[in-house]
């Protein structure tokens, strides 16, 4: 039997498997997946797994706006929109007062 894990749920440490060869798991803190050879060139549809709520910023959003939803709904990542396409993801290192000097000009407080 396939075992599937929902967006909420915690994978266990080490690696599972499927009887397709297909291995899943966390190692050192990431989420690994291994694809058997014979099924890597196969297309899969993912907009089933996609969440389709998921909040995004358009590129002229104040950082403060952003660090608020960072903050405010524990967010890991966050599509950056121009034009309705991704051209960015800010994930929460990005956040950090040194990388926001180093990217703006201005410091963090």
């Amino acid at each position: 039997k396939d075992v599937m894990f929902g967006m909420d749920e915690t994978l266990p440490n080490g690696i599972i498997s499927n009887k397709k060869g297909t291995q899943v798991g966390l190692v050192d803190g990431k989420l690994v997946i291994q694809i058997h050879p014979a099924n890597r060139e196969k297309l899969v549809d993912v907009g089933s797994m996609m969440n389709k709520s998921a909040f995004s910023v358009m590129v002229d959003c104040p950082l403060s706006r952003i660090y608020d939803l960072f903050a405010s709904m524990g967010l890991r990542h966050l599509p950056v929109l121009k034009n309705g396409k991704v051209v960015r993801v800010i994930n929460r290192s990005c956040l950090n007062s040194k990388y926001v000097q180093e990217k703006t000009g201005y410091h963090l407080y």
